[in-house]
């Protein structure tokens, strides 16, 4: 968390507490739905993720259970140096991460909190950013999403490629 020096007043530092971070996004509307594609460094964004588990929970749950090894071989590859992974991970942004586009400055933000965003698809390749030895920004597309997007999601990439997962 960035602590910012705002001024002085009566011999006393001002002192206020950044609790959100901008990132510069790109929007888009699809179907009246607005998501927001951007880039944000690995140790900026992975704390504040959650994963609903299929596993954990069989009834709200959509995500496999995580594959350390399918994790790791990501990790290894990001590390190389010539590895690069240009699709991005779907993050749901929740109440608390209190998300917000600036068209102005044309970017987001959100407070760093716990459980701000529900991982949507991409949970190995969010893992295998933060398992790497080598510090990189993530691809992500996030947005405030309907209720039923995750099991939508879920349903309609069920028939992917496992390797698109």
């Amino acid at each position: 968390m960035a602590t910012e020096v705002i001024g002085t007043a009566s011999r006393k530092k001002v002192v206020r507490t950044r609790k959100t971070t901008a990132y510069p996004a790109l929007l888009m509307t699809q179907n009246k739905h607005r998501f927001y594609f951007t880039t944000i460094p690995v140790d900026d964004i992975f704390n504040y993720c959650f994963v609903a588990r299929r596993d954990e929970d069989p009834g709200a749950g959509f995500q496999r259970a995580l594959n350390e090894s399918r994790a790791d071989d990501i990790a290894a590859y990001l590390a190389v140096g010539t590895g690069s992974i240009p699709s991005n991970v779907v993050l749901s942004a929740q109440d608390n991460a209190n998300f917000a586009y600036n068209r102005k400055t044309k970017s987001i933000s959100f407070a760093r909190e716990t459980a701000a965003f529900l991982v949507l698809d991409g949970q190995h390749r969010l893992w295998g950013y933060q398992k790497c030895s080598v510090r990189h920004r993530v691809p992500v597309c996030s947005g405030q999403l309907i209720p039923d997007t995750a099991l939508s999601f879920s349903s309609a990439t069920a028939g992917a490629s496992p390797s698109l997962n």
